[in-house]
């Protein structure tokens, strides 16, 4: 089989196609010639641009077409349980409430002396929660967007709250801003709630699960 040949767009000569550079799409020139390798550098430059272009498209489009159910419930549960600042998983101070009325149930059921002095302390450490961070959420007038994880910034600026755990309020000195907050009824309102509690449904789920989680 004959090599084959194409036509030097330059000189005009039919030449072995081996011996030529494409300067041009479809067009091809004599390796001899000085403006044949110019245009052969500048052609390969050309792709090599058009390529790199079309694969950091390619990487974007892919980027912005993999919001999958997986990751959603990702950036989901992060925005529910864990600090927006410090991104560290905790439990949201509600829930630390009841837990905390859990281990008071599992103390009494132990019959194990309660210590008033250190209480918040013996309750954490009896159901195990030492070292969890406590969550609060928070309406927060300042602008703190740059204190927290790329995920929640934007839904910190539209909603203008954030979930922080408490030293991350140190922190970022909204501590005594939250602490006003905060409800303090006085000794009659937490007498008439303590009475309540006693025949109220909340008390009898708390002892069913002080009961469940009896070591």
């Amino acid at each position: 089989m004959p090599p084959k040949t194409v036509v030097c767009i330059i000189c005009g000569r039919t030449v072995n196609k081996r011996q030529t550079l494409l300067v041009r799409e479809g067009e091809r020139a004599c390796c001899i010639h000085v403006e044949a390798k110019k245009l052969s550098e500048e052609l390969i430059n050309k792709q090599t641009a058009e390529k790199e272009i079309k694969e950091k498209r390619d990487k974007k489009k892919k980027r912005s077409g993999s919001m999958t159910l997986e990751s959603l419930e990702r950036d989901k549960d992060f925005i529910q349980n864990h600090c927006w600042c410090c991104c560290k998983k905790g439990i949201h101070i509600r829930e630390l409430y009841y837990k905390m009325l859990v281990g008071m149930e599992k103390v009494r059921l132990k019959a194990v002396q309660l210590d008033f002095l250190n209480m918040p302390f013996q309750l954490k450490k009896e159901m195990n929660l030492l070292n969890v961070p406590t969550l609060v959420t928070l309406k927060i007038h300042t602008d703190i967007s740059k204190n927290l994880h790329k995920i929640v910034q934007d839904v910190f600026l539209f909603t203008r709250t954030a979930t922080l755990c408490t030293e991350c309020l140190k922190k970022l000195n909204l501590f005594d801003e939250w602490e006003k907050t905060r409800p303090k009824p006085v000794i009659d309102q937490m007498l008439a709630l303590g009475a309540q509690y006693e025949t109220s449904d909340l008390a009898k789920n708390v002892l069913k699960d002080a009961v469940d989680s009896l070591e």
